[in-house]
């Protein structure tokens, strides 16, 4: 599976510039591009971690097989496009898939597509079968631990600017993951 973003919205409106240098407790200016990119990070870090976008977000999933997937891994608030489920036909021709043979629960966590008349007509090829979706939290819904363990992830990464130093190693927070882990999308395959 791949998921190719189509909108890149700005950290930022999740954690402002301004929230991040109060929880820095930093006042001057000088630092304003580092933090702004630190945030930027935050959130990638987050997202990738937890397999949910922080904002509405709109993509497309890339699967070799309808049986490929049962469930998208985008967190909440899922919604397909209106021709937003295709495949590329055994002639090699992209083809859309009729509203009435999938049925969507955009509202679950993990959001679930269920194709519900499978075409038999589909490419064996690498990426065949594409959903075009929009996904993420809204900024009335997003859970606030989930913007705390960004808060702790840029203090963390301002106050520890290398991986490595000669005495330590350091790690993301644990206290960012134990945040993060209750909004963890699960794979069981």
């Amino acid at each position: 599976m791949k998921f190719d973003k189509t909108t890149f919205p700005t950290a930022t409106d999740v954690v402002s510039l301004s929230d991040a240098k109060d929880h820095l407790r930093v006042s001057v200016s000088e630092d304003d591009a580092m933090i702004t990119s630190l945030i930027t990070v935050a959130q990638d870090i987050v997202e990738k971690y937890t397999g949910t976008f922080l904002q509405r977000t709109q993509g497309t999933f890339y699967f070799d097989k309808f049986i490929d997937f049962m469930d998208l891994h985008v967190g909440p608030e899922l919604t397909i496009a209106a021709d937003g489920v295709k495949y590329i036909n055994d002639n090699g021709v992209e083809t859309t898939v009729s509203t009435s043979d999938y049925q969507v629960d955009g509202k679950g966590f993990p959001a679930r597509l269920r194709i519900t008349d499978t075409p038999s007509d589909v490419k064996d090829e690498l990426n065949a079968v594409r959903v075009s979706v929009t996904a993420g939290y809204e900024s009335t819904d997003r859970p606030q631990p989930l913007i705390s363990a960004m808060l702790l992830i840029i203090g963390h990464l301002y106050e520890n600017r290398q991986d490595v130093t000669r005495f330590n190693h350091f790690e993301l927070p644990m206290a960012s993951k134990y945040l993060m882990e209750p909004y963890r999308l699960k794979s069981f395959k």
